[in-house]
């Protein structure tokens, strides 16, 4: 801040930047270091009507100039740009938007960069149309940021940048090459009403569960929407892409991340409608859903821990081992370790760990119809454990 200049008005600006005007034609119009501490929006209609508070216009600059650029400047007003904008335009360097920027209904016909820029305020991208590359490289938005019905035509970037609040791609056009490498979303990322005819590319993302709401009904769903929030729908939509996304190009570690994601929404909207339905077959269906999910927690971590696998095979042999032992008619159990039967124990339990052991294990103790209950339905937890396990061991293939 020690080394910014601070203008005050219009009128500061004009006095501060006429003898500055030495530039070659080649170059970009230059703001460095500049704190513009007044509106410039009740100033200007547009951002390029600078061309005629700085008398380029008189100087028979205007067609000269294709490129503004802002180096480390503050904008403590609020920046508007409306309607078509014909010139390359980049901010750069920590340059900061204090109270926001609105490029509602603007139009882009050139490059524009927004490189490592700070958004403090509220940014309205509503129906902004970028024909050209749009780059928000390293930068900070502080504020929940929608892109309603934003055409991005060309190159995208959004490579780095640090969503504080949630961000919402709603109805937004991507036409060309969109770019989202070691993007930071502390809060929601919202992609499922994006309409993508071009190419994603997302890579080292950093995006964990997020909050999000269920909606009752289509005016809830729009509310939601407009209040910058995510209805659940929407986020298992989302995690269901960027799991489909690193599935195609054979990330496994980053596929698996996303597919565990995508479960914790599906669960809040299986319980929603569970709770607020009826009992019938289909939320029976619902509740068994439910299981198997928390079942692929439980067991390998939805693919992602082969520890877990072999220790749910393991526990849950042991739980149905024990439950067969206990249902034989001459069990007895014994406090005493010295009286603990440690070589019949050993022998039968390896035996019964083995999913396809013969029925007749436990033949010669005289096994009732509890003994057979406990050792099937175990042969099948313990088939599904080793199937986990093998499944959790495959992401490293």
């Amino acid at each position: 801040m020690s080394n910014q200049t601070t203008i005050d008005s219009i009128e500061e600006l004009q006095t501060y930047f006429e003898p500055n005007l030495e530039f070659k034609f080649s170059q970009p119009i230059l703001f460095e270091d500049i704190v513009f501490n007044f509106d410039l929006g009740k100033n200007l209609k547009s951002l390029e009507d600078l061309t005629d508070i700085l008398n380029f216009t008189k100087l028979n600059l205007f067609n000269l100039i294709i490129h503004y650029k802002f180096i480390n400047c503050i904008f403590t007003h609020e920046i508007q740009i409306k309607g078509a904008f014909q010139k390359q335009l980049t901010f750069e360097k920590n340059c900061v938007f204090e109270n926001g920027i609105n490029l509602n209904g603007s139009q882009f016909d050139k490059k524009i960069r927004f490189q490592n820029t700070v958004f403090k305020g509220i940014c309205d991208f509503e129906n902004a149309r970028f024909e050209d590359l749009i780059d928000f490289w390293k930068s900070d938005f502080f504020n929940p940021v929608q892109f309603y019905k934003t055409d991005f035509l060309k190159t995208t970037v959004f490579s780095a940048c640090t969503f504080h609040e949630n961000v919402l791609f709603t109805y937004a056009l991507f036409n060309g090459k969109t770019f989202f490498r070691g993007t930071q979303f502390n809060k929601g990322l919202d992609l499922s009403l994006s309409i993508n005819s071009g190419e994603f590319n997302f890579f080292n993302l950093s995006l964990g569960n997020f909050k999000s709401y269920i909606h009752n009904s289509e005016e809830d769903y729009m509310d939601l929407l407009k209040s910058n929030e995510i209805p659940s729908i929407n986020k298992k939509e989302t995690f269901r892409l960027l799991k489909q996304y690193f599935e195609k190009n054979g990330d496994d570690l980053e596929y698996i991340k996303y597919l565990k994601l995508e479960k914790s929404p599906i669960v809040d909207i299986l319980k929603y409608e569970i709770k607020n339905s009826k009992l019938t077959l289909n939320s029976i269906n619902k509740i068994f859903e439910i299981l198997s999910i928390w079942l692929n927690k439980r067991s390998n971590n939805h693919r992602d821990s082969y520890v877990r696998g072999i220790l749910f095979t393991i526990i849950i042999g042991f739980v149905f081992f024990t439950l067969t032992v206990i249902s034989l008619p001459n069990y007895q159990f014994e406090v005493l370790p010295n009286k603990w039967c440690m070589n019949d124990f050993g022998m039968y339990f390896f035996t019964f760990m083995n999913p396809t052991h013969n029925i007749d294990l436990f033949k010669d103790l005289k096994p009732t119809g509890f003994t057979y209950f406990w050792q099937t339905l175990g042969r099948i937890f313990i088939g599904y454990g080793i199937y986990q396990t093998i499944q959790a061991f495959r992401k490293l293939k």
